[in-house]
C-alpha cells in the first residue's frame, strides 16, 4: 500500500513538473513545446502569389544597395496585386493573385514617390493602403512610428477589416523592427515566425525588403546570401529570398534574381529598366517612374550578380590564356572552372571585352572541325 502511494505521489509530481517547468537558477518557464503528431497534419499543396516566386502563407525576401530600384520593385508588384491584370516579364507571361495590398514605407514619400509611381503602373489605388502611423485611440496627437515587436495585432485588425489582402510590403524591415536587433538571429527568427503565422492564418504573401552589407573597396562576395546586411537569419528563415542587382556592364538593367529557395521550381531570374513617366494631376504635371520588364532572362545568377570581382577575373583569365594563342572551348571552361569561375561568368567576360575592345572569337577549329576554339581576334 505504501509502495503504490509512493508512486502515486511521484507520478503527480512527475505532471507538476512537467506543467511548470523550473530552469536551472529556479525562474519558472512560463511556456511549453507546442507538438503536433504528424498524422494530424492535413497536407496541402504550396500556394503562390506569383507561381513559383513569391509564395503564400510566408514571407520573401528581396534584398539590395540601396537606391537600385526595390521599392519601384515592390510598387510594380502592389500595382499588379490590385489589379490582377497580367504582365509579361523574360519572354513569358505572368500573373500574381488579386486582391488589396498593405504597405509600410519609411523611406519614400507617400505623395510625392509612392503614389505617382502606383499611377504610373496603372494600380487600382482603391485596394492599395498605406500604414503611416500608429495613433492612440483617444490622443490623435500621440503618434508613432509602427514597430513590428509590439504591432503585429494592430495589423491584423486591419487586415480582418479589409478581408482580401493577399500582399504586405515592409519597406525597409530594417526600420519597423523597433527593439528587434537586426543582427541577433534568435530575434529576427522570432519575428519572421510570427509573420509567418500573420501569413498563413490569411492566406497572403509578406515581402521584406532590405539592404545589403557595405563591403570594403576590392573585397570579393562570397555569395549572395552573406550579402546581406544583418545577422544570417534572415535568408536562412525565409522560404524564398531574392537579390535586386545593377548589370555590372549596363548600369540601366536591374536584375531580380533568386538567391534562396526551399520551395518550388528553379526558375530563371529577370531584368528590368526603370522608365520616366510624366502625367497631369490638377492642372499640375508630375514627374514619376515605373519598371519595364525585359523580354528575355537574366541569364545570370545571384551569386555573380553581387560580385563584380569575379567578372574582372574572368576578363584577365581569358585575356591571359589567349594571349599566346588560341585555346579549345574545352580548355577554356577548364580553367574558369578551377579558378571557381562559372561558365555564366566566362560568357559575360567574353562580351564585356568586345566593350572594351577586344573581340574573342569562336569558331571552329582548323585541325579538328569537331573542336570549338577562342582566340583574340584582329
Amino acid at each position: 500500500m505504501d509502495d503504490n502511494k509512493s508512486s502515486k505521489n511521484f507520478k503527480n509530481a512527475l505532471q507538476q513538473s512537467a506543467a511548470r517547468l523550473v530552469s536551472d537558477n529556479n525562474i519558472i518557464d512560463m511556456y511549453k513545446l507546442k507538438i503536433t503528431k504528424t498524422s494530424d497534419i492535413i497536407e496541402e499543396p504550396q500556394e503562390w502569389l506569383w507561381d513559383q516566386y513569391i509564395p503564400l502563407h510566408t514571407c520573401t525576401l528581396f534584398a539590395g544597395i540601396g537606391g537600385i530600384g526595390k521599392s519601384q520593385l515592390l510598387i510594380y508588384l502592389a500595382s499588379v496585386v490590385s489589379t490582377g491584370l497580367p504582365f509579361g516579364a523574360g519572354g513569358q507571361e505572368h500573373t500574381l493573385q488579386s486582391g488589396s495590398v498593405l504597405i509600410l514605407s519609411a523611406e519614400d514619400s507617400y505623395k510625392t514617390s509612392i503614389v505617382p509611381r502606383l499611377t504610373a503602373c496603372g494600380a487600382n489605388k482603391d485596394k492599395v493602403f498605406i500604414i503611416e502611423s500608429a495613433v492612440h485611440v483617444d490622443l490623435d496627437r500621440d503618434e508613432r512610428f509602427v514597430a513590428l515587436d509590439r504591432d503585429l495585432a494592430l495589423l491584423k485588425r486591419h487586415i480582418i477589416e479589409l478581408g482580401d489582402v493577399k500582399l504586405i510590403f515592409i519597406d525597409p524591415v530594417t526600420a519597423y523592427l523597433g527593439k528587434i536587433q537586426e543582427h541577433k538571429a534568435c530575434e529576427v527568427r522570432d519575428l519572421i515566425l510570427k509573420l509567418n503565422k500573420l501569413a498563413e492564418e490569411f492566406n497572403l504573401s509578406i515581402i521584406l525588403n532590405t539592404h545589403l552589407r557595405k563591403k570594403s573597396s576590392g573585397e570579393s562576395a562570397t555569395s549572395a546570401a552573406d550579402e546581406v546586411r544583418g545577422s544570417g537569419a534572415w535568408t536562412g528563415t525565409v522560404r524564398q529570398a531574392f537579390i535586386v542587382a545593377k548589370d555590372h556592364e549596363d548600369p540601366k538593367r536591374i536584375y531580380f534574381l533568386n538567391m534562396k529557395r526551399n520551395i518550388g521550381e528553379e526558375m530563371t531570374g529577370f531584368s528590368y529598366h526603370i522608365k520616366s513617366i510624366e502625367y497631369t494631376k490638377n492642372e499640375r504635371l508630375i514627374k514619376t517612374s515605373k519598371i519595364e520588364w525585359d523580354g528575355v532572362p537574366a541569364g545570370i545568377s545571384a551569386d555573380e550578380a553581387v560580385d563584380k570581382k569575379s567578372l574582372e577575373e574572368a576578363k584577365d583569365l581569358i585575356k591571359g590564356a589567349l594571349a599566346f594563342g588560341s585555346k579549345t572551348v574545352e580548355h577554356m571552361r577548364r580553367i574558369a572552372e578551377n579558378e571557381d569561375i562559372s561558365l555564366a561568368t566566362l560568357k559575360r567576360a567574353r562580351h564585356s571585352l568586345e566593350n572594351d575592345g577586344i573581340k574573342v572569337i569562336i569558331e571552329a577549329s582548323q585541325t579538328d572541325k569537331r573542336k570549338q576554339i577562342w582566340y583574340i581576334g584582329a
